[in-house]
């Protein structure tokens, strides 16, 4: 548990957060990233400052130190791309009506409401970087990035979302891919020819797949929270057609087939540089 936070810690963050009000895709680019904080980093801190400010902001009970642990791991392993300023303008702007779909807690802050929130601010910044693209487009005078400029944001997104979680396995640390770049690299791997995997290893996959998501919604003691999606799950599983089910079970395997194949990268020690380049991963 980090230290205690004093009240002018909390002052001094939520005035910091304030101040990038309508300013996302700047606060995107300055902030310091879930994926890069250490255990015993101050910018932890951050993280349960704005989970408490969002409690009371929407209505909802304060997350006791035990629970806080729980969502602390919960952030850490989905949502690495967010820094503790980014959580607290989501929970600020959902509070406000400014995202799009809200969501209900039923007074209880749960990950799975979190996870919501999180990702409605995560298409409202989307949106803003893109918006901010274009205007920087428009400042070039329209002018269509080069192929080098091309190749060196693909190096970048390479080393950020591949060779630093890629790299953190190897030396025995715990997973930091994130779950959309896991899928993503899956979809590439398998474009590319690199993974072949057989229908039957698939299906043994989206099994694998399914009974994560039925331990994360079933065993979720708040009911109302996860009604529909249990009565979807329970469709599903009879052989009814439920897509949004059907598209979750997809990438969970997808995420899960992934991470296997890098485990089997490391153990056969594959050069990775060798490997990204002879598999043209920087070419756009």
């Amino acid at each position: 548990m980090e230290t205690a936070i004093t009240k002018a810690e909390r002052n001094k963050f939520e005035l910091t957060v304030a101040n990038y009000q309508n300013r996302e895709a700047e606060l995107y680019h300055k902030s310091r990233k879930i994926r890069e904080y250490h255990a015993g980093d101050n910018s932890w801190k951050g993280v349960r400052i704005s989970l408490d400010y969002g409690a009371t902001l929407v209505g909802a009970n304060k997350p006791t130190d035990e629970e806080y642990l729980i969502l602390k791991k919960f952030l850490a392993e989905n949502f690495k791309d967010f820094s503790a300023a980014e959580i607290m303008l989501a929970f600020s702007k959902t509070a406000a009506g400014q995202l799009k779909n809200p969501t209900e807690h039923y007074g209880k802050f749960s990950g799975q409401y979190i996870g919501k929130v999180l990702n409605e601010y995560k298409m409202l910044r989307h949106q803003k970087l893109a918006e901010e693209q274009r205007n920087q487009q428009a400042d070039r005078g329209q002018k269509e990035a080069t192929s080098e400029e091309k190749k060196q944001i693909r190096r970048e997104y390479i080393k950020q979302c591949f060779l630093k979680p890629y790299n953190g396995l190897k030396l025995g640390e715990r997973n930091m891919f994130n779950s959309l770049d896991a899928v993503h690299f899956f979809r590439l791997f398998y474009e590319k020819g690199i993974i072949k995997p057989a229908k039957e290893e698939l299906q043994d996959y989206r099994d694998k797949a399914l009974e994560h998501i039925k331990l994360i919604v079933l065993g979720d003691p708040d009911y109302r929270a996860q009604r529909k999606t249990k009565a979807q799950l329970i469709n599903f599983e009879e052989g009814g057609e439920e897509p949004e089910i059907e598209r979750r079970v997809k990438e969970k395997a997808a995420e899960l087939y992934f991470y296997d194949f890098i485990k089997k990268m490391i153990k056969e020690k594959i050069d990775i540089h060798d490997f990204l380049n002879f598999n043209k991963f920087y070419e756009v």
